[in-house]
């Protein structure tokens, strides 16, 4: 059985320690975000913000190494990680940080449409689904607010679906993902390296940036999972 929203905040809160339970270190709300991260380096820059009581968003600041193609108010951009089992994953995602199909013109839901037949077009793509996520997380299973449409083709070597809300033993295994990210930033954390590599610096001792947390990374004195934190 999926868990509503409430309890699935509730569940997600209780699992931190009680450091980073209250605020103004990090809200439930932040919690949530960093349980969606699907890389160590948007779990870091999303918590590192948090911390400082900002709010980092990877759609507003995008790698213009996955963009695809930039009209007049968005962007098509490849998704980084792809979904498993997909041909061509990309997003359509707007310039601007919006969360609500009501914040849109009539001239943007046109390029939306755009985008979507370029695309087709551009990548012979024979087939697939168009999922819309938007809005608070926790009615999502995302890790942001801002609005975005994900474009999905099939290799056709297993399932691919857009997910809304998950099973309870899914959110477990994103929780122990991000204590597997929360290892790494916290040991980062105490050894005074955590700007620097915010910065753009990479150690060598350190999993690689798009280290997806699905298993143990031996690091030294860190332990098989090390992290306690979200």
């Amino acid at each position: 059985m999926c868990l509503p929203p409430c309890q699935f905040a509730t569940e997600y809160t209780s699992q931190a320690p009680e450091s980073l339970r209250s605020p103004p270190k990090l809200t439930a709300f932040d919690l949530q975000r960093l349980r969606g991260c699907k890389q160590l380096e948007q779990y870091c820059k999303t918590r590192s913000s948090a911390e400082a009581g900002e709010f980092y968003c990877p759609f507003c600041h995008p790698d213009r190494s996955k963009i695809a193609k930039e009209g007049r108010h968005s962007r098509l951009m490849w998704c980084n990680p792809p979904h498993d089992h997909t041909r061509h994953h990309l997003l359509i995602v707007p310039f601007n940080h919006v969360i609500t199909p009501d914040d849109f013109t009539d001239e943007q839901w046109l390029e939306f449409l755009h985008f979507f037949r370029w695309a087709l077009a551009e990548y012979d793509m024979k087939g697939g689904g168009l999922g819309l996520r938007w809005g608070n997380p926790a009615f999502n299973a995302g890790s942001m607010e801002h609005f975005h449409w994900n474009l999905q083709e099939p290799d056709g070597t297993g399932r691919v679906q857009i997910t809304l809300a998950k099973e309870p033993e899914e959110v477990a295994a994103s929780a122990a993902r991000a204590a597997r990210f929360a290892a790494v930033y916290e040991q980062l954390e105490r050894e005074g390296r955590r700007q620097g590599y915010l910065n753009g610096v990479d150690f060598e001792s350190l999993p690689p940036r798009s280290w997806d947390g699905k298993k143990d990374w031996p690091m030294g004195d860190m332990g098989a999972t090390g992290g306690t934190a979200p």
